[in-house]
């Protein structure tokens, strides 16, 4: 999950509908289990409906198809809830995926961000995830949005994670660019 792809939830207080694309977990990862060798962990593109409810608060739904991956293709479906005060913002996820290698996935989670008046603000995520198999996965994320434009930004961020005893080490970049139709 991108950081940069919150972005346009919180930072549009009109009415209207918003969608962004992103590109988002592209990242080199290591983990115990592979011996700590580096490999590109995965690059997806997503599109994201949001709708602003309020100034300070917003919904949205981000629906997608994962790209091709040798292992195969998966989708994810997120429902996502975000409320802004002046000093941070919070989202809270809900997801269902159907990953490349054809589990079913659930997970949950909460974001928050720096103040939105901020041009580069920290972001720090937990979630946990549970696979079809019984497999959970505990995450914790911490970088930084870069707001270039109203309507682009970038992120950075390491994330720490443990899955089934093993642990894992990413550092990731996205992009998020948001237009309203």
């Amino acid at each position: 999950m991108g950081a940069a792809e919150k972005r346009e939830s919180s930072s549009d207080s009109s009415a209207e509908s918003r969608y962004s694309l992103s590109l988002s977990e592209f990242g080199l990862g290591f983990s115990s289990r592979c011996g700590f060798k580096m490999r590109v962990q995965g690059c997806d593109f997503k599109m994201r409906w949001v709708s602003c409810r309020s100034s300070n608060s917003s919904w949205s739904t981000k629906n997608a198809p994962t790209l091709p991956h040798p292992d195969g293709f998966g989708a994810a479906s997120t429902l996502i809830v975000s409320l802004r005060w002046p000093a941070a913002t919070v989202h809270a996820n809900l997801e269902v995926n159907y990953s490349r290698d054809h589990k079913l996935e659930a997970l949950g989670g909460a974001i928050v961000e720096g103040p939105h008046t901020w041009r580069i603000r920290p972001v720090a995520e937990g979630y946990v995830e549970r696979e079809g198999d019984g497999v959970t996965l505990f995450s914790a994320l911490g970088g930084a949005i870069w707001g270039l434009r109203e309507d682009l930004s970038v992120d950075a961020a390491a994330r720490a994670a443990r899955e089934a005893g093993s642990a894992l080490f990413e550092l990731r970049l996205g992009m998020t660019w948001a237009f309203a139709l």
